[in-house]
């Protein structure tokens, strides 16, 4: 039986002066994430940052995390840094396999069709600390396989690469990422 939050709204928030991210969803179902003003996203407590991240939260000793009917509309997220990876939104989806308690096979979730809309954001002023940083302005996966060492095969190679997000819709959104001055 799967286990979500539920029926969450994040909305109307001005949140700035954070480290990692201005909002983060795991395990969360039925949830909006709407009118948030998301500035000043350092990425100082680590290599990584972003404006709003969903999923991920994954290393080789845990299960990451996954969200389903998630709305994510109308955010203006801005002023992010980070040295490693720094994204405006960042979903990550993990589909977490549990040995069945019926005996046979995994039990998966998401046990449903992800059903994720990202729609109508603004996202600028996406920075790197150095040559070598990631940016992107939204950034859709599924989770990565942490056994490959390279990290641009990394990126390209999914941990299940039977799973794939249903129902994901990333439509009407302005993303502006200038010259990184490297």
């Amino acid at each position: 039986m799967p286990r979500y939050n539920e029926n969450n709204t994040i909305s109307n928030n001005r949140i700035s002066n954070v480290t990692r991210a201005g909002i983060f969803l795991g395990h969360e179902s039925n949830t909006e994430v709407k009118g948030n003003k998301i500035y000043n996203v350092t990425g100082n407590a680590g290599t990584d940052a972003a404006g709003i991240i969903a999923g991920g939260g994954t290393n080789n000793d845990m299960f990451g995390y996954n969200n389903v009917d998630i709305n994510i509309d109308g955010n203006e997220v801005h002023g992010l840094s980070a040295s490693g990876f720094v994204r405006g939104i960042w979903i990550t989806q993990h589909q977490n396999r549990y040995v069945s308690m019926l005996g046979q096979g995994f039990e998966h979730f998401p046990h449903k069709a992800d059903n994720i809309k990202v729609i109508n954001n603004a996202i600028y002023d996406v920075q790197g600390k150095n040559a070598g940083t990631h940016r992107a302005g939204i950034h859709v996966t599924t989770r990565r396989d942490l056994s490959v060492s390279n990290p641009v095969m990394q990126l390209i190679t999914p941990q299940y690469g039977d799973y794939h997000t249903q129902e994901m819709l990333v439509a009407n959104n302005t993303v502006i990422i200038g010259g990184d001055d490297y």
